[in-house]
């Protein structure tokens, strides 16, 4: 049998202002992490194809 336990949240209007800053700040930090990736991505995969390759087969071990 799986329980789960839910907790209703009833902020009083500071926790609630503080909450959304964090939400705000955790997105922000999230989507600068992604393009990070992207960007990384985007930069790996623009190079020759034989370097490609030899990054590839070396970052394995």
């Amino acid at each position: 049998m799986i329980r789960a336990c839910k907790f209703v949240m009833r902020p009083i209007v500071g926790q609630a202002q503080a909450l959304g800053e964090m939400l705000r700040d955790h997105c922000s930090l999230y989507n600068g992490a992604l393009q990070e990736r992207r960007d990384a991505y985007r930069h790996v995969s623009k190079g020759p194809p034989d370097l490609r390759i030899r990054s590839s087969r070396s970052s394995r071990g």
